[in-house]
């Protein structure tokens, strides 16, 4: 039996679309975006704290070390947003390209 357990979970655009990030940092998903699965393969890394999954492909993603990506988004919500960059700590998505960002 594992002491893991489920810190976020999310869901996507698909219905078979999610991500588990558990305490430990680690994460399991399916289906989500491909610069996502890119950034999730290439980091390959058990320090996560957090995935967000957006209805139109859009995600964010933060590490134990306070870094955060995100990804997805129309270029008018990233220039909205590009004041905020290095301070985001989160980000959620909804439908018609809405989102919110917590930053410090």
């Amino acid at each position: 039996e594992t002491k893991d357990r489920v810190k976020t979970v999310a869901f996507g655009e698909d219905w078979d679309s999610f991500c588990v990030v558990y305490t430990s940092g680690a994460c399991v998903y399916k289906n989500v975006p491909h610069d996502l699965d890119k950034l999730l393969r290439q980091r390959d890394k058990a320090d996560l704290t957090c995935v967000s999954l957006g209805p139109d492909g859009e995600y964010f993603v933060s590490a134990q070390n306070g870094k955060a990506w995100w990804g997805g988004m129309n270029a008018e919500n990233i220039a909205q947003m590009k004041p905020y960059k290095d301070r985001i700590v989160f980000m959620d998505f909804g439908d018609n390209d809405s989102f919110f960002v917590r930053y410090s």
